[in-house]
């Protein structure tokens, strides 16, 4: 977080003794190719699926950024998977 400024004249709406706060964007990444465990919310079977259905699996273990931050957290659910 950082503090905003004060505009002029704007004394009536914030008074000197409040602060502004506003959140700042933070980037994170995670190495290509990065495995992470996941389990499937449906059952898949090859008499009944087929090419180009969807899935949805949800995740077990914490995806970690290269520095070390939870960036997806257990629990997170991956909306599509895609039969091939």
């Amino acid at each position: 977080m950082e503090l905003c400024r004060r505009r002029s004249g704007d004394d009536a709406v914030w008074p000197s003794a409040r602060m502004c706060l506003r959140s700042v964007r933070r980037r994170f990444e995670v190495d290509a190719g990065t495995r992470f465990r996941v389990r499937m919310n449906e059952t898949l079977s090859s008499k009944t699926a087929r090419v180009g259905d969807n899935f949805t699996t949800t995740v077990r273990e914490p995806v970690y950024s290269t520095n070390g931050v939870v960036v997806i957290p257990v629990g997170s659910e991956v909306i599509s998977g895609l039969m091939l």
